[in-house]
């Protein structure tokens, strides 16, 4: 099977968070809004190694949040591997996340 299209477990496409969402999530670099796996641009897996990403990102964000980064190979619809970065954020422990400093 060639996954063309990444899908929640509940059958939904993955896409942009939900409004009343405060629990954390995912967030798929190299998918279209849509689903559909596209790759990351050539040079970019470096980007997204956790400890290259962390330490920038906690320039912008209050202490507390808490980030998973992932880079995978998987089909996109012609068949190709190609990489899709995953960025797990983890539920904030005060319910939300401030920025603390504008980039």
């Amino acid at each position: 099977m060639r996954p063309e299209r990444l899908r929640r477990a509940d059958g939904d496409h993955q896409g942009p968070g939900r409004d009343d969402d405060q629990s954390g999530g995912y967030l798929v670099v190299g998918a279209s809004d849509s689903g559909q796996v596209r790759g990351l641009p050539a040079g970019q897996e470096r980007l997204f190694d956790e400890a290259t990403l962390v330490p920038k990102v906690t320039r912008y964000l209050a202490p507390g949040f808490q980030l998973r980064v992932a880079v995978h190979q998987v089909p996109d619809i012609a068949g190709r591997e190609v990489p899709v970065a995953l960025v797990w954020a983890a539920p904030h422990p005060d319910g939300c996340c401030l920025f603390i400093a504008n980039g």
